[in-house]
């Protein structure tokens, strides 16, 4: 008796309700935390999850079950970052779902195959080697092996990313970008505090790594803080690590380690080759 109006509406209602906080009822003595803790320093298994950009992993442990966010002014590379990493983690043996909220598939293929074989935008772009050429079908073959999901998510909200991850049994999930999903809110501020809070809570109650991409705001040319991250600042209280990025400098570009509850903060030696869409590491000059 319901129409699809009505039935959408409830749905989404139904979602809401799923991805609310809700409280632990888990109990643990003080004595039961102190065994964990023992048996957590007697494994010496490095369990961190990898970048692949060596400057980034020596200075911060991501874990899964942690959210992280890489917030950038729009064209500083925050897409390229977050499929650097997703070829990366795949590499690596983890399932990864990589959910986008404004390119295509196809449009995002355009940029796995620049940063895997190291093939200039402009030539993918505009179709300057058949489809036939032999990096093209290497890369391809090899891309198509991995564990990696490129989902089209336009229109839905952070429980039908968390149901369609667990379905995929994802361990890495990444949303480009957040400030794009749906949610529950009577302003932006509320929408947006709604959405970071629901995917710091499917991080810790999953125990999936939660990698947001996040719009910061426009204004000014100074290098962006995390206090520039748009919309909230729930943002930066719900991530264990940021990292921002900025090419507005012509003379460096920024890659800042701006929180990282595990170690130090500060600038790395990354840089963006926005060429070949992909991130590298180079050594310090005087």
């Amino acid at each position: 008796g319901k129409s699809v109006d009505d039935m959408r509406g409830l749905s989404a209602a139904l979602s809401d309700v799923l991805t609310e906080d809700s409280v632990d009822s888990r109990c643990m003595t003080v004595a039961e935390a102190a065994g964990k803790w023992l048996m957590e320093q007697n494994d010496k298994t490095d369990h961190s999850i990898k970048t692949g950009l060596g400057a980034l992993d020596r200075r911060c442990s991501i874990r899964p079950g942690q959210m992280v966010v890489v917030g950038g002014r729009p064209s500083a590379g925050k897409t390229a970052l977050g499929l650097q990493m997703a070829l990366q983690f795949a590499k690596d043996g983890k399932k990864v779902c990589f959910f986008s909220y404004e390119t295509d598939q196809v449009g995002l293929f355009d940029k796995l195959i620049s940063c895997f074989a190291l093939i200039p935008m402009e030539e993918i772009v505009f179709k300057r080697r058949a489809p036939q050429d032999e990096e093209y079908a290497k890369a391809c073959a090899t891309i198509s092996s991995l564990p990696l999901w490129l989902i089209n998510a336009g229109g839905q909200n952070v429980a039908w990313v968390s149901s369609t991850a667990a379905a995929k049994q994802a361990d890495v999930i990444i949303v480009d970008y957040l400030q794009l999903i749906p949610g529950r809110g009577n302003s932006r501020y509320e929408v947006v505090t709604n959405i970071s809070m629901q995917l710091h809570t499917l991080a810790q109650t999953t125990g999936r790594l939660v990698v947001a991409l996040a719009q910061i705001n426009r204004g000014g040319v100074d290098a962006p803080k995390v206090q520039d991250l748009k919309e909230s600042g729930q943002i930066e209280q719900d991530a264990d690590a940021i990292i921002l990025l900025s090419g507005d400098n012509p003379d460096k570009y920024l890659f800042r380690l701006s929180k990282n509850k595990e170690g130090e903060i500060g600038d790395l030696p990354i840089t963006f080759n926005k060429q070949i869409q992909r991130f590298q590491e180079y050594t310090w000059m005087d």
